[in-house]
């Protein structure tokens, strides 16, 4: 069985950094354990803090960051790296326990482009990993019309 996910990354000929924030560590390693058999590389960080260095040193592709962290709230770490980036980059998935249309909302104007509920469904996850990095990393197409 071929591994989709290592074919798409063979053939943008890289493996696309996820950077995982989450304070919990058991579900930390979950998320990089599974991230990690699907051909992501991994970048993890543990608190708000930890999260804004490590997507300022490692520029990330695509971030999945908890709602639940310590020190600095994770929307206004959501602005923070919206502000160290360029527009658009890197993609952000925020992780939320509330269903709320508020929390969603809040989520989206603190500059993450989508949202998803904890418990956290890992078959939805893979689908949008794979929507928002092959709609990153789209080749572009060319045309030769009118060229001759």
């Amino acid at each position: 069985m071929t591994n989709d996910n290592s074919l798409f990354a063979r053939t943008i000929n890289f493996f696309p950094r996820i950077l995982i924030v989450e304070n919990d560590e058991d579900t930390r390693l979950m998320m990089k354990y599974l991230l990690k058999l699907w051909n992501y590389r991994i970048i993890e960080a543990s608190d708000d803090e930890d999260a804004i260095q490590m997507a300022e040193i490692h520029r990330p592709d695509l971030i999945l960051i908890s709602d639940r962290l310590q020190k600095i709230d994770a929307l206004t770490t959501t602005r923070r790296i919206r502000q160290l980036s360029e527009p658009g980059d890197p993609v952000i998935i925020f992780i939320t326990g509330y269903s709320e249309p508020s929390v969603h909302a809040s989520a989206l104007a603190a500059g993450a482009n989508d949202f998803m509920i904890k418990p956290i469904d890992f078959g939805q996850l893979e689908i949008r990993l794979k929507k928002y990095l092959r709609k990153k990393y789209k080749p572009h197409e060319t045309s030769v019309k009118g060229v001759l």
